[in-house]
């Protein structure tokens, strides 16, 4: 793990959610391994050291996945959280999505004093007409921002169901082998919060503004979980 890795507790609790997705079908996971006294996360040198199984299959760096691979993809995320909708992996209690409510205290921290900072950044200096480019960017942002802001508030303050959620699903941690989603890696970013929070940025990263892409990996979501995750479908 990195030096700014999790503390050893957390990574321990990451591993036992691998080992029990992995024990109930998806194999598509790390199976992080154990030694000689069952440990699966060793400190030495100050740094957390960890060993798993080696998953086949390459990342797929093309702008937006192809429908074959975005529904493998889709069917996969949603057998990790079927295995993990359950206690003691699920909250017991329903509350606010931790990431929703972190997003909206980054946007008002944005509003209120980041557009300050970026408007001074740039200094008395136009580098490549640098300050132009700011002066546009904070335009559109202010703009996008007065139109995000009602809708994300409304959606950080539902109650939701939440349980372990990957929170990373970049293309380059999805490995495939001809068409199938073989291998799934980087958990560093796991954390409580709701299914939509993966599902929202791997239809969004994987179809782009495809909307028959995103209906095909919704439906394909949609049959892997059935109607207890219609929100995270959707």
């Amino acid at each position: 793990w990195p030096i700014e890795a999790p503390s050893h507790d957390r990574i321990r609790w990451i591993h036992t959610l691998l080992r029990h997705a992995h024990s109930v079908g998806c194999r598509f996971l790390p199976l992080p391994l154990r030694t000689d006294t069952g440990a699966t996360v060793v400190e030495q040198s100050g740094r957390m050291w960890e060993v798993t199984n080696w998953l086949p299959g390459r990342a797929d760096d093309s702008t937006a996945l192809d429908e074959a691979r975005l529904i493998s993809a889709a069917r996969a995320i949603g057998r990790f959280h079927v295995a993990l909708a359950s206690e003691p992996w699920a909250a017991v209690v329903p509350t606010a999505s931790p990431g929703l409510v972190d997003r909206l205290e980054r946007l008002d921290r944005g509003l209120a004093e980041g557009l300050h900072e970026l408007r001074n950044a740039a200094g008395p200096f136009d580098w490549v007409g640098l300050a132009a480019r700011r002066d546009e960017f904070l335009a559109l942002f202010g703009r996008a921002a007065t139109l995000v802001r009602p809708q994300l508030a409304a959606a950080a303050a539902r109650v939701l169901r939440l349980q372990p959620c990957i929170r990373d699903l970049r293309r380059e941690h999805l490995l495939f082998t001809n068409g199938e989603l073989t291998g799934l890696v980087d958990f560093g970013a796991v954390q409580i919060d709701h299914p939509a929070i993966d599902t929202a940025r791997l239809f969004g990263e994987g179809a782009g503004d495809d909307e028959r892409l995103r209906s095909a990996a919704i439906d394909a979501y949609s049959s892997i979980v059935g109607p207890r995750f219609a929100d995270a479908a959707d």
